[in-house]
């Protein structure tokens, strides 16, 4: 039986796909790339290179495929907690600031000005020129 891991980007349990990992290997919920050195046992962002085996050839982006011979599935590359939607996350900023309960104040506040009479009132009279001369 195979051991149980997930892939790199989402988590995602990764139960009916089996080493060795094919290139082209992708994600089946989020298609992202599996066979990358975020995927690797190797990878370690300390190190200059990213990667703990010597022998391997530097990679340009550890988050796409390569065709790396050293490479060897990592049961815990998934680092990320819960993702959360940019919509949840700005109502979080925006709770912890109270930037909404102000805008929304301020907004009920805020009278918009009708641009056009501001326009065409001629200095000093505060009135509209609508052509009653």
């Amino acid at each position: 039986m195979a051991e149980n891991w997930f892939c790199w980007q989402c988590g995602h349990p990764m139960q009916n796909t089996r080493p060795p990992l094919e290139r082209i290997a992708v994600c089946h919920a989020c298609n992202a790339d599996l066979h990358v050195c975020r995927q690797c046992r190797f990878f370690n962002p300390r190190m200059n290179d990213r990667c703990d085996e010597p022998m391997a050839d530097p990679v340009r982006d550890e988050t796409r495929a390569n065709f790396c011979d050293y490479f060897k599935i990592s049961h815990s590359a998934f680092q990320g907690g819960e993702r959360k939607s940019n919509d949840q996350a700005l109502a979080e900023l925006q709770a912890l600031f109270g930037m909404a309960q102000k805008d929304q104040e301020k907004s009920a506040n805020q009278q918009v000005p009708e641009p056009l009479p501001d326009l065409f009132a001629k200095p000093g009279s505060g009135k509209s020129d609508s052509g009653d001369s």
